[in-house]
């Protein structure tokens, strides 16, 4: 009698591979639910994030419906090359990555820098996106978004981040949303075997870069969003410190097919605040 199969989830799916065109190998996780009429959903990570620092509860609960792909991006934790210092670069980085999966159609979800990404991605390849979600995000050229402040600069930026930082980064002051902070923390921290690489010093500074020339303050760059006409879901917490809130406005506004969803009490980090809420909004929208 052979042995019982084990869906795999954020926790268990194996770390994969693949070589593409541009001669990176990218490091991913590909698993989840599959039909015929539901695209695949790639997942494309924040600022200094790797495989392991998708929260376990919100993608295993999206999983449930639909196939995840969870990607590291050039240079970033276990794929190969330097991380580049462009928003456009890394997008068609992750366009060599869809390329070398063979993928015709997908949706998107974009968190932080992983949205300046998906943004891009959607401009230079309409074709290819079904849908999308911005998370946590602000489009090219908006408010506040020209470097971090100082007191986000020294947390987001230390050799070795630790959970400290995570929790002041992602999470709101208040003791509710501290408390889920730290539950979240204990989560991504609980995959014990296979681990991903953590990120390098120079994914950091590379990425540093790219975050802030996309938010060079260009009020003429809101013109670009005209392009993404595809079902946008944008979605962020009230507080954010990192990407003030005000962009996720600024997004939906302006692009033509957008939903709004503003998390109360919340920050940066509200899907990791709110994994089961948001991954059920994201699978509704999807569908």
């Amino acid at each position: 009698m052979s042995a019982p199969t084990t869906t795999p989830r954020q926790l268990t799916a194996p770390n994969l591979f693949t070589e593409a065109g541009n001669g990176i190998t990218y490091a991913y996780r590909r698993f989840g639910s599959t039909g015929p009429e539901t695209a695949p959903l790639l997942f494309l990570q924040h600022f200094r994030g790797n495989l392991d620092n998708w929260d376990p509860q919100l993608i295993d609960a999206i999983a449930a419906e639909r196939e995840v792909i969870l990607l590291d991006n050039t240079g970033v934790g276990g794929s190969s090359g330097r991380t580049p210092t462009n928003v456009t670069e890394m997008a068609h980085d992750a366009l060599a990555f869809i390329d070398a999966l063979g993928l015709r159609t997908l949706d998107i979800l974009g968190f932080c820098l992983g949205g300046f990404v998906a943004q891009e991605l959607t401009l230079i390849r309409p074709q290819l996106v079904r849908r999308l979600v911005l998370a946590g995000t602000g489009p090219q050229g908006g408010e506040q978004m020209h470097g971090f402040t100082v007191d986000v600069l020294e947390a987001a930026t230390p050799d070795e981040p630790t959970g400290e930082d995570f929790v002041y980064l992602f999470f709101e002051r208040t003791p509710t949303s501290v408390g889920r902070g730290w539950a979240f923390v204990d989560r991504i921290f609980a995959r014990a075997d296979d681990r991903d690489q953590p990120t390098s010093l120079q994914t950091r500074d590379a990425q540093l870069d790219a975050i802030t020339a996309w938010g060079i303050p260009d009020p003429t760059r809101l013109h670009r969003l005209a392009g993404i006409t595809h079902p946008t879901l944008v979605a962020n917490g009230d507080h954010d410190i990192l990407i003030p809130t005000r962009n996720s406005r600024l997004l939906a506004s302006n692009l033509p097919n957008a939903a709004l969803s503003i998390y109360p009490g919340a920050g940066h980090g509200f899907l990791f605040q709110h994994p089961e809420e948001f991954a059920a909004e994201v699978n509704a929208f999807l569908d």
